[in-house]
């Protein structure tokens, strides 16, 4: 499916709830709003993390590491964005079910919401989404949070990963 530039996203109030408003990506969102962001933490049974690497056209931060993520589109409820955001970027059919909710917060423009992804994932079965991530790789958190912009890690991804520490 890749970047839609023309999507369009539901936008809610500071409690998040809908506020039947919406926009289109590119357009400036309007003051006292937020759209609603995914981000999805995949870890393995050996407490290893999935990353994927943003393409070099991706913005913002291209070239860096993160969680499967994305924003919601417009009619679309959080969970049902995570499960097609790790569908499109990494090939990878996941039910509500095996989702667990871990933080919502809100940040600049965006109320992200953060799931967990316990399951084995074979990287090489799985089939990237080349107009967003360029390569996918497992990797132990403890060492990525010791040095994140060594180990190339977009701030998104940092932040929710101190977030994911702070709240267990």
């Amino acid at each position: 499916m890749g970047i839609i530039m023309s999507e369009k996203w539901d936008l809610v109030d500071c409690e998040g709830n809908l506020t039947g408003k919406q926009m289109f990506r590119g357009d400036k969102q309007p003051e006292n709003t937020w759209h609603c962001v995914v981000g999805v933490i995949i870890q393995n049974s050996e407490g290893k993390t999935l990353f994927v690497k943003r393409s070099e056209n991706k913005q913002p931060y291209p070239n860096t590491w993160e969680h499967v993520g994305g924003c919601c589109i417009a009619g679309e409820t959080v969970i049902e964005a995570a499960c097609r955001e790790v569908q499109e970027e990494i090939g990878l059919t996941i039910t509500k079910e095996e989702l667990k909710w871990k933080d919502s917060y809100f940040e600049k423009t965006a109320y992200v919401h953060t799931f967990l992804l316990e399951k084995e994932v074979e990287i090489d079965s799985c089939r990237i989404q080349k107009e967003e991530v360029s390569a996918i790789k497992w990797v132990v958190l403890k060492d990525i949070l010791q040095a994140p912009e060594e180990n190339e890690i977009s701030p998104a991804a940092y932040r929710r990963l101190v977030r994911k520490y702070q709240t267990g």
